[in-house]
C-alpha cells in the first residue's frame, strides 16, 4: 500500500470540539479543543495547542457542511462516545507491520471498525453521524488515508505551525 508523500507525512489525526475564540472566526488557539486516540492514554480531550506544539497541521472538513452546525454538532456528539475507550496497541503494531512489509492490512469489515486508533476513532465518528469519510476502505485506516479522501476538503487556517 502506497501513498503519495502529501499523505504519507501524517502520522495522527484528531478531531476538533470548538472552543476558544475560533468558533466565532478569529485565529487564536487559545482554549480550542481537540479529541483524540492516544496510545497509553486512549480517547481523550486535549487543547489544541498542546495536541500541536511542533507539528505541522493539514486541516480538513466534510465537503458540503461549512456552517452547518447542526451536523457539525452530532459528529462531535458521536466523538464523545467514545471518550475514555482505550488506545489498540496491538491494531497500531500490525498497522505498522502491514506497511514495513508492504501489505495491504488485514480487511475486518466495512463500517465502524472495534480497534482504537487515532484515525479509526475519527472515522468510527464520522460514521456515527452519518458520513464515511473513507468509502471503500476496510479494517483499519492510516491518516494517510484521511488526508487522501476525496470526501474532505482542506480548510485553510491563519495559523499552520505551532513551535511554542
Amino acid at each position: 500500500m502506497r501513498y503519495l508523500d502529501e499523505h504519507a507525512v501524517w502520522s495522527h489525526v484528531a478531531l476538533f470540539l470548538g472552543g476558544g475564540r475560533l468558533i466565532d472566526g478569529s485565529r487564536d488557539p487559545d482554549g480550542a479543543l481537540v479529541i483524540e486516540a492516544v496510545p497509553d492514554q486512549g480517547v481523550r480531550i486535549n487543547t489544541l495547542v498542546s495536541h500541536t506544539l511542533g507539528r505541522d497541521l493539514l486541516v480538513r472538513r466534510v465537503r458540503g457542511i461549512g456552517g452547518d452546525y447542526e451536523t457539525r454538532h452530532r459528529i462531535v456528539v458521536a466523538a464523545l462516545a467514545f471518550l475514555g475507550r482505550g488506545y489498540s496497541l496491538r491494531a497500531a503494531r500490525d498497522l505498522g507491520l502491514d506497511a514495513w512489509l508492504d501489505r495491504v492490512p488485514n480487511p475486518l469489515k466495512a463500517g465502524v471498525v472495534a480497534e482504537i486508533l487515532c484515525s479509526n476513532f475519527v472515522r468510527n465518528a464520522f460514521i456515527k453521524a452519518g458520513f464515511d469519510i473513507v468509502p471503500g476502505a476496510l479494517g483499519n485506516v492510516w491518516p494517510a488515508d484521511l488526508s487522501a479522501s476525496a470526501k474532505l476538503d482542506d480548510v485553510a487556517v491563519g495559523w499552520l505551525r505551532n513551535t511554542a
